[in-house]
């Protein structure tokens, strides 16, 4: 379950912000800083997935069985999953090296339209592995999961409203 979750948070965190960073350590300069900042942020996510693993977990009351079975299904999902992510990692490095070495537009579309595709090829294995998830699950536990679902995506909207209004503040003040 916990891995099923992370999965599902790095999928929606990779379509969310279409972008991971990557950088050297050098802590000498603003490079520096910022790998350290990211750090920082990542380690805060895992801090905030982990505690949301363990909501979830003691809102669905899972059984011991059911615990063992989840795990059978992350542990199938991990190998499935883990080649496309790393793809898609590569892929936006692509696309940033790319950008900085001036290249045409018509070659960086290319490069986003195979982002795209390793997406939705994220998706589904995704898909595949909830469904799977949600068959071991009872009545009521389906209809609990339904409803943290529904509240993730609220809350991945109204995060996405912000950003959006967030952008449009930065660029009517580059104006």
């Amino acid at each position: 379950m916990k891995k099923l979750l992370t999965l599902l948070a790095a999928a929606a965190l990779i379509s969310m912000t279409g972008t991971c960073v990557f950088a050297e350590d050098s802590s000498t300069s603003p490079k520096g800083d910022f790998v350290k900042k990211n750090r920082e942020i990542k380690q805060k996510h895992k801090k905030h997935l982990k505690e949301k693993k363990e909501e979830v977990k003691n809102r669905l009351n899972l059984s011991e069985e059911q615990k063992t079975r989840a795990k059978q299904i992350r542990e199938e999902a991990i190998p499935q999953i883990s080649p496309i992510i790393e793809e898609l990692k590569m892929k936006i490095m692509e696309i940033r090296k790319m950008k900085q070495e001036g290249a045409s537009q018509k070659d960086i579309d290319a490069r986003i339209a195979e982002i795209k595709e390793l997406k939705q090829k994220a998706n589904e294995i995704r898909k595949k592995n909830v469904e799977k998830f949600e068959s071991i699950l009872t009545p009521e536990q389906k209809a609990e999961f339904k409803k943290i679902k529904q509240e993730v995506r609220q809350k991945r909207r109204e995060m996405m409203k912000k950003q959006i209004k967030h952008k449009q503040i930065e660029m009517n003040n580059s104006k």
